[in-house]
């Protein structure tokens, strides 16, 4: 998949942006996941990745919407 180098590089920008931390705090209240999900959340890098992921996702649905209504269109046609 294409996407996959992008994914990667976002993880790398991710885990650069952990190395660069100089206070760890471990409290028991943060599920890792959430904390990846807010750090990428607030990281442009990544924001920008996961929303050229979703554009292309949404453009191949209204691609896909755009033939079976055209096809419907056809058969509405014929009748």
């Amino acid at each position: 998949k294409t996407g996959t180098a992008s994914v990667a590089v976002a993880l790398t920008v991710l885990g650069a942006g952990f190395a660069n931390q100089t206070e760890v705090k471990a409290n028991g209240d943060g599920n890792p996941r959430e904390v990846i999900e807010d750090l990428a959340a607030n990281n442009p890098a990544i924001q920008n990745i996961r929303l050229r992921h979703e554009n292309k996702d949404l453009k191949a649905r209204l691609e896909n919407a755009m033939e079976v209504a055209g096809r419907d269109f056809k058969r509405a046609e014929e009748l």
